[in-house]
């Protein structure tokens, strides 16, 4: 991997200076995929496309609008202080930018609510003293809840006409213990290619384990 320029731009409500790395170039050896379909590829690491203002709270979506320098990451403190280094948003951000509407199209919305099922599933994903559980672990009764109203409007987003896309809603399917369903969804992919993974997939369903695996 290589690093490209970094971006700054400035929150919309306090101003606050914030940075974002790029990559000039990058590739998936040593990647690492799941069910739920998120990719771990430390040579290809995801931009960030939407973060919190550590000084104000704001959640936004970086644009090329609220960009407004693009310099190497070594004139950073010869130009900016204080600067804040750009964050993923955790669960409970996502669920405040979807409860606050923060989307202005069905991509964003998706955008959104993926990736706050990929944070639902990253406490199971990386958390090594559950990985013999079969069971999605949670906080709380109201985490439990956001993560099931996420995951069926998911379902509703999804554009099932394709193979790669019935695989995921068969996975969201499964984390609900909805197995029956994720099953016959598996059974209408035709796309050879994805024999290995709709075989462990529906192995999986059988010992009615819910939770998000690994697939390589």
């Amino acid at each position: 991997m290589l690093s490209g320029a970094t971006e700054i731009f400035r929150c919309p409500l306090c101003h606050n200076y914030i940075s974002r790395g790029t990559i000039s170039s990058g590739n998936t050896f040593g990647a690492v995929y799941y069910s739920d379909g998120k990719q771990v590829a430390p040579m290809l690491p995801e931009i960030i496309q939407i973060t919190k203002c550590r000084n104000c709270g704001n959640i936004f979506w970086i644009t090329d609008e609220n960009i407004i320098d693009t310099i190497q990451s070594w004139e950073i403190n010869s130009k900016y202080t204080d600067i804040q280094k750009a964050d993923f948003l955790n669960v409970d951000d996502y669920i405040v930018a979807l409860h606050l509407n923060l989307f202005d199209s069905e991509e964003q919305e998706f955008f959104l609510r993926l990736r706050l099922w990929w944070e639902f599933n990253n406490s199971n994903r990386y958390n090594k003293s559950q990985s013999n559980s079969d069971k999605i672990i949670w906080r709380n009764k109201r985490e439990k809840k956001y993560w099931k109203e996420n995951i069926l409007r998911l379902i509703e987003l999804f554009d099932k006409n394709s193979d790669d896309k019935k695989l995921i809603v068969a996975e969201l399917y499964r984390n609900l213990g909805e197995f029956e369903k994720s099953i016959e969804l598996l059974n209408e992919v035709v796309n050879t290619d994805y024999d290995w993974v709709v075989n462990t997939m529906e192995e999986e369903c059988k010992k009615k384990n819910t939770r998000v695996i690994q697939l390589n």
